[in-house]
C-alpha cells in the first residue's frame, strides 16, 4: 500500500483505525503483507478477522 503524508499523520490515522477495528495485526496487513493490499482490502481483512479477537 502506498502511504503518503508526514509520519505523525500516518501514525495518527493508524491509531484511529486500530481503535475502531481492534485487530492487533492491522499494521502487519499494511506494512508486511505478502500481497499489495488497498486500504479497503486492509479494512475488510481486519474486519473478517475481528471475530477471532476479544475486545
Amino acid at each position: 500500500m502506498n502511504v503518503e503524508g508526514e509520519e505523525f499523520e500516518i501514525d495518527n490515522m493508524l491509531l484511529i483505525v486500530e481503535e475502531a477495528i481492534h485487530d492487533p495485526n492491522l499494521s502487519d496487513y499494511i506494512y508486511y503483507s505478502e500481497e499489495e493490499l488497498s486500504a479497503e482490502q486492509v479494512v475488510e481483512k481486519a474486519l473478517s478477522n475481528k471475530s477471532r479477537f476479544k475486545m
